[in-house]
C-alpha cells in the first residue's frame, strides 16, 4: 500500500467517524427534546402545584421542584455531550485538512467546507452593538440557541407553578438555569481553551 492509498483509507475512516459523531449529537438532541417535553407535560398537568401557586397557602411542592431541576440537569448533560461531540468533529476536521487533504490531490471537502463556514460568519448583536468578533456558521450555533430556548422554557415553570415564591427552590433552579445558559454561550462562542486545536504541537 503506497502513501496515497494509506491516506485515502485514513480519510475514509475519519469521515465515517465525523458522520457517526454527528449522528450521536443528533441522538442527544432527540432524547433531550423528548425528555424535557415529557417533564414539562408532567409539571403542567400537576393540579396540586397550580392550586398552590394560585392560593399561596401550601408549602413548597417538592415534586415540581424535582421535575424542574431534573429537566435543567438533563439540558446541562446534553450540552456537555454536544460540546464533546462538536470538539471531536472539529479536531478530526482539522486533522484531515492539515495531514490528508493537503497531501492528496482531489480531496478538499473539509478544506472547502471550512472556508465556506468562515465566509458565512455570524455576530451576536444588541441593537447597533456587536458582542465580540464574527463566528463561523455551524450547526453547533443552532443547537446552542435551541438549547437556550429549551432552558428558558423550563425556567419559566418557576413562575407558572409558583416556585418563585420559595427562595430556596427559586435560588436552586436559578443556579441550574445560569449554568445551562453558560454552557449554551460556550457552545455558541467557543472561547474557552478547550476549543483550541493545534495539530502543529504534535509534530
Amino acid at each position: 500500500m503506497n502513501t496515497n492509498d494509506a491516506l485515502l483509507e485514513e480519510y475514509k475512516t475519519l469521515r465515517e467517524e465525523i458522520m457517526r459523531t454527528t449522528r450521536d449529537r443528533q441522538i442527544v438532541l432527540g432524547f433531550t427534546i423528548t425528555g424535557v417535553g415529557t417533564i414539562l407535560g408532567l409539571i403542567l398537568k400537576h393540579p396540586q402545584q397550580t392550586r398552590d401557586s394560585m392560593t399561596g397557602l401550601q408549602g413548597l411542592n417538592w415534586y415540581v421542584l424535582a421535575l424542574t431541576s431534573f429537566a435543567l440537569l438533563m439540558l446541562i448533560a446534553a450540552l456537555l455531550l454536544t460540546k464533546r461531540h462538536t470538539q471531536s468533529i472539529d479536531r478530526i476536521s482539522a486533522y484531515i485538512r492539515k495531514f490528508i487533504e493537503s497531501n492528496v490531490e482531489g480531496l478538499n471537502w473539509e478544506t472547502r467546507w471550512t472556508r465556506f463556514r468562515e465566509s458565512k460568519t455570524t455576530k451576536i448583536r444588541v441593537g447597533r452593538f456587536s458582542l465580540g468578533p464574527s463566528k463561523p456558521l455551524g450547526l453547533s450555533k443552532s443547537l446552542a440557541v435551541f438549547y437556550a430556548f429549551l432552558a428558558i422554557g423550563v425556567y419559566a415553570m418557576c413562575f407558572v407553578t409558583g416556585l418563585h415564591h420559595h427562595i430556596f427552590a427559586f435560588s436552586f433552579v436559578t443556579f441550574l438555569f445560569v449554568v445551562c445558559i453558560t454552557c449554551c454561550f460556550d457552545l455558541y462562542m467557543r472561547k474557552l481553551k478547550s476549543w483550541k486545536i493545534d495539530w502543529d504541537a504534535t509534530n
